[in-house]
């Protein structure tokens, strides 16, 4: 199961770091074609990027609370169903990164995708600004 995990994680944080890498592409393709000069008008193309990804993902996050309902009252009553039948729940003590481990697991992976891909474009936005 860990290896499962593992491998998981690691698909989502290169598609993750692909994904910045080409959202930043297409970022300064619009900025040439717009005539941005200096570094700060790419920089804040970066950043905006990078929190319309972070909202994105914070909406589908929600938005997939709304449809499982309250979870919290769910899990209390009724056990974590939404596990896959051959996997055992796991618990925060057990590991650090608990509810992200069951997130993977359940297959809600789209918040950390983009958070993720949104917080990678807000350093690439911090390092256009101050390297060039």
């Amino acid at each position: 199961m860990k290896s499962n995990i593992k491998k998981t994680a690691l698909h989502i944080l290169i598609g993750a770091i692909l994904f910045s890498l080409l959202s930043g592409i297409v970022v300064s393709i619009i900025g040439l074609i717009l005539g941005w000069k200096t570094s700060l008008q790419f920089s804040n193309g970066f950043f905006a990027a990078g929190g319309v990804m972070l909202a994105i993902g914070f909406l589908s996050g929600v938005g997939m609370c709304n449809q499982i309902g309250n979870t919290r009252l769910a899990r209390n009553q009724i056990g974590d169903s939404t596990l896959p039948p051959n996997q055992p729940e796991i618990s925060s003590e057990e590991n650090g990164f608990g509810h992200w481990v069951r997130d993977i697991l359940r297959g809600n992976n789209i918040l950390i995708f983009l958070g993720i891909s949104g917080v990678l474009l807000f350093g690439l936005a911090s390092l256009v600004v101050n390297l060039f």
